[in-house]
């Protein structure tokens, strides 16, 4: 994806309720973490929704 793999990544899956408190709290907590541009998070957002429907898939292949 062209990401730095020395840094790491949060990637939360929320409502807005929960998400605007908790990224308050990781930015007071967390002086070294940011927000990724618009477009590497989406970017990140659809590779991780093609990996949970690939792997979906390939359960109900298991299983049918």
């Amino acid at each position: 994806m062209g990401l730095d793999r020395d840094k790491s990544y949060l990637y939360l899956n929320a409502t807005e309720e929960f998400l605007v408190p908790a990224e308050e709290k990781l930015k007071k907590n967390i002086k070294s973490i940011k927000r990724l541009d618009t477009a590497t998070e989406s970017k990140i957002i659809d590779t991780i929704a093609n990996e949970r429907h690939n792997a979906e898939q390939g359960l109900g292949m298991i299983f049918g």
